[in-house]
């Protein structure tokens, strides 16, 4: 199941949820007012420019090798 980012259009609540499917994200019911039918939140990983281009941040920093050399 996906992991998504939802948002209520009623009240403004933002969570996170898995879900079934992109079609259940309409069903879903807020939290914390209870309305039904959310909004998918964009991602944070990747984000699209004006031009269309895909941006994405880095923040320079490494986890490690991981074990490799």
């Amino acid at each position: 199941m996906p992991w998504y980012d939802l948002r209520c259009p009623n009240c403004g609540h933002e969570f996170d949820d898995l879900v079934p499917s992109h079609d259940a994200v309409a069903s879903l019911e807020c939290e914390r007012c209870g309305h039904r039918g959310m909004e998918l939140k964009p991602s944070l990983f990747a984000s699209r420019t004006a031009g269309g281009a895909a941006s994405y941040s880095h923040s320079g920093e490494s986890c490690g090798s991981g074990g490799f050399t």
